[in-house]
Parts: structure tokens; sequence; C-alpha cells
């Protein structure tokens, strides 16, 4: 399964903005500098500040880095790479009500948007938990080979029993930095021995059998 960048940017972005509010939000700017990751100047200052609990980040020298590099670009005429897809994704996450935005002041996390599943992360951004394209193929011509292909249920049971998975999987465990969830998942029945014609004969039935 590969997702496309803008969703990993919005997972990464919910996630960050846990800690966001009204009276703190964050720009789209100051996100755009959050999720650049290529660029070795920002990296090489923000990546010490990273934490995977989110709980445990600090998020005022966070800010303060964020805020200096945004100082130093500006001044030099340099801008941040990934701006653009910055404003594309959060106008998804707004549109969805995952976040709120108020002009001249930046965005932050709603009530929704704190627990929205990561499957429903995929939905809003055009991906399907698949683990190959021709489990999700709707056309049954799409493949040569679709009519007589022994491994084509198998996947597409795999990939329902993932979507399963994402779908307990909420933007809150992944900032816990634990993933503690619950990934039990339900596969269908399961044929239990016997269970056909009633219990298994004993040992004992047998050998009585055998004697009768």
């Amino acid at each position: 399964m590969q997702l496309r960048d803008d969703t990993y940017r919005a997972v990464e972005l919910l996630r960050f903005l846990r800690g966001s509010t009204a009276a703190e939000p964050w720009t789209a700017k100051q996100l755009a500098v959050i999720l650049t990751v290529d660029d070795h100047e920002i990296a090489k200052v923000l990546a010490p500040l990273y934490h995977l609990d989110r709980e445990r980040e600090d998020l005022g020298a966070i800010r303060r880095a964020v805020v200096g590099i945004l100082g130093s670009r500006e001044q030099s005429g340099q801008g941040v790479a990934c701006q653009t897809a910055v404003d594309n994704v959060l106008d998804v996450l707004k549109r969805n009500h995952w976040v709120d935005a108020r002009r001249g002041r930046g965005y932050w996390l709603t009530d929704v948007g704190a627990s929205v599943t990561l499957l429903e992360v995929l939905n809003a951004f055009g991906d399907e938990p698949g683990v190959s394209r021709c489990s999700r193929a709707i056309d049954r011509f799409a493949c040569p080979y679709m009519n007589s292909c022994r491994g084509q249920q198998f996947h597409r049971r795999l990939s329902e029993v993932l979507a399963q998975i994402l779908g307990k999987i909420s933007i809150a465990d992944i900032a816990s930095g634990t993933w503690a969830f619950d990934v039990s998942v339900k596969v269908g029945k399961q044929r239990r021995l016997g269970s056909r014609r009633g219990k298994s004969p004993t040992r004992d039935q047998k050998q009585s059998g055998k004697a009768n």
C-alpha cells in the first residue's frame, strides 16, 4: 500500500496540531516549515526538538525555532518548498472540519479532528488501504487474468482486514507515541471441529462402536 505525499502531510499536521488552540494557532507558513524534511538547514534546527510522543515535545522551543527560520528565509528572499502542498492539505482538513482557522491568525485542531481515524484521512485524500491494485479493481477487464486469478479473493479479504485495522487507529493513538491501539479484527466465520454434526466422538465412543 502506497500513500500519497498529501496523506502523509495530513497525518503529520493533525498529529502536530494536537497541541494547538484558537488562542495559540499555527500559521500555514509555520506548518510548512514543520513539514519540511528535505531541507538540511531546517532539519538541522528542528530535528533535535521533535519527539515521538507528541506530549513530550517542547512546543515553545519549536515555535521559536520556526519563527527564527522564517525570519531568516524572508530576509534572504527564500521560501519554503512545500508551502503550496501544505496549503492544499489544510484546505482538505478544513473542509472536513478537522481543523479550524481564523484569517490572519492561523490553524488549530477541532474536537472532530482530534478523534479522526487513519482510515478517514486516507479516504479524504483518495487513498485506499489495498494490498494490491487488482484487489481494488472494479472493472473486470482491468486485468486479463481477473476472472481466473486465485489470489484475487485473498488480496481483497486482506485489504478489508487492513481497512478494519486502520479504522481503529486514531490520530490520538499516533500522537501518543505508544500505538497502544486494538488491532483485533473479525476475519469471518470460523468453522469449529465437529460443529457440523454435533460433537466429535470421544476415543471411548469410537472403541465402543468398533466393538459393536
